[in-house]
């Protein structure tokens, strides 16, 4: 990501999730179909996404807090 001219803390989500989702669709592209298909799909329909959708904002403590929750439940027998 540096190398594309990404700095750590760019507040540009959106456009750095782009860049992985392109890079996503070029890897899909290098399988044979009957694998690379959903791949090339799910990038393809992710870049038409709007900014917000494609890097939604992102609640870190709720997350967090969701995250606690499930690895709390496995400990349980």
């Amino acid at each position: 990501m540096h190398l594309m001219g990404i700095r750590p803390y760019s507040h540009d989500a959106a456009r750095e999730e782009r860049i992985c989702r392109r890079a996503e669709l070029d890897s899909g592209r290098t399988l044979p179909p009957e694998l690379g298909a959903p791949v090339v799909e799910r990038a393809l329909a992710s870049l038409e996404l709007a900014d917000a959708e494609v890097a939604p904002s992102i609640d870190w403590n709720e997350a967090m807090r969701r995250q606690q929750a499930v690895d709390d439940q496995r400990l349980q027998p």
